[in-house]
């Protein structure tokens, strides 16, 4: 204490840091005059015990310690790098490693960083984290949203139902309203193709099979083909050129159905039907296929499946750890990660886990600020966008996720054997967890 002589103006103090907790042997040390220390040399995967002792300024000490307790500096190696987003001039990569690997981002100087080229200089390690945004302009619940250009945008929803829509830029930090859809609808479904965002189907007092694209060099709203049946609340998903919706509630029934839309052919094709019938499931595009999971079909379910349109096959896949309805679905950081929705009958949540569609496993991950069902959650850049949504009233919240495991990589050339060589050329590395 400053009354006993230590720890006053000009005090320094010794830590000291050991494998074992009688500090024999002691593994490192090092001398601070600041309230923190850098300890170099600590062991990989092992437990590690730490202990002080100060010194006042005239480096004198009574020789006690004070225990500060234990760590486990835990490295976990990524197997691989995967791409989130991949456009003319920007990709977003990931470190990847299967099972429950870096489920402690949350912990500490966490991380992974991700860098173009073997010599570059990689970004301070920021760990997993949810950041709160701007809100939307207007509350939406049972929204539509897609990202486009690096751009988020939302569409329609309750109350109402909204025509009206708006784009968040991530560089502006700033929401701004666009041209509005012909028709006011909730309970759609949005996905972004070829420089168009596509907004089908809803709800506009009643099923709707209504498609209109947007262009946001126009700002204009263009009228397509219609679904081949009326529906809402469904899953979908930009794959392989193509768009597709699957299940839904036709205002009868949960629907299997699965289509097609071409949209240089503005036609749609009938496809294998989903193996559960659904509606209000999160969605999320990752690996080729699109990945269905929960919904609901007299009650609240857990099941979850993907669809290969190559194939024009459905896989199940493990089940999710709650039942649930109107959460959300993105794929950010190599895995699939939902988030809020409804959980036994009218609760809205933050839970918030994720699905490796290689490893086949579910983990548990920071959960959302707030709890709320019928939102839509957009991965843009190194981020995804939890965007409106409902808890007994309509929001505007929008809130950031950020897994700490990539990293956004824009003013690319658009060659193609440009981004060829960038992407082989990414390299990983861990700090400790």
């Amino acid at each position: 204490t400053d009354a006993g002589g230590y720890n006053g103006a000009g005090a320094t103090f010794l830590v000291q840091a050991s494998t074992m907790a009688t500090f024999n042997p002691v593994t490192a040390s090092s001398l601070t005059a600041t309230p923190f220390a850098t300890v170099p040399g600590l062991f990989v995967n092992a437990t590690h015990y730490f202990r002080i002792r100060a010194y006042n300024s005239a480096n004198v000490t009574d020789y006690s310690w004070l225990v500060l307790g234990s760590t486990v500096t835990a490295i976990e190696t990524p197997t691989s790098v995967v791409f989130d987003e991949v456009s003319t001039h920007t990709i977003v990569a990931a470190g990847y490693a299967g099972g429950t690997a870096f489920s402690s981002m949350t912990a500490g100087a966490s991380g992974v960083a991700v860098s173009s080229d073997a010599g570059a200089t990689y970004r301070p390690f920021r760990g997993e984290s949810w950041t709160a945004r701007p809100v939307l302009q207007t509350a939406r619940g049972a929204l539509a949203g897609a990202a486009l250009g690096g751009r988020v945008y939302a569409f329609g929803g309750n109350p109402g139902p909204l025509s009206t829509a708006e784009v968040y830029d991530p560089v502006s930090n700033a929401w701004a309203f666009i041209g509005a859809m012909a028709v006011g609808r909730s309970n759609m479904g949005a996905a972004a193709l070829r420089g168009r965002i596509y907004v089908i189907g809803g709800n506009s007092g009643a099923e709707s099979a209504l498609n209109e694209s947007y262009d946001p060099l126009t700002n204009q709203w263009t009228a397509r083909r219609a679904l081949p049946s009326a529906r809402r609340d469904f899953a979908i998903g930009a794959v392989g050129g193509r768009i597709i919706v699957a299940g839904g509630f036709n205002g009868v029934s949960a629907m299997t159905e699965t289509d097609e839309y071409d949209a240089d052919a503005d036609a749609w094709t009938p496809r294998q039907a989903m193996g559960a019938a659904r509606y209000g499931a999160a969605s999320a595009v990752s690996d080729g296929r699109l990945f269905v999971f929960g919904g609901f079909n007299a009650s609240d379910l857990t099941t979850a499946e993907s669809y290969d349109p190559g194939a024009n096959a459905w896989t199940a896949h493990a089940a999710m750890p709650t039942a649930r309805r109107d959460g959300a679905a993105a794929a950010h950081g190599g895995r699939l990660h939902v988030v809020g929705g409804h959980v036994s009958g009218p609760v809205q949540v933050t839970a918030h886990v994720a699905f490796d569609p290689r490893g086949g496993a579910w983990t548990s991950h920071a959960r959302m600020p707030t709890s709320r069902s019928l939102l839509k959650f957009v991965p843009a850049g190194r981020a995804a966008y939890a965007i409106g949504g409902a808890d007994g009233v309509n929001l505007s919240a929008v809130e950031a996720y950020d897994s700490g495991l990539g990293e956004a990589f824009a003013g690319l050339k658009p060659a193609l054997a440009t981004l060829a060589r960038q992407a082989r050329a990414l390299r990983t590395r861990l700090s400790l967890q």
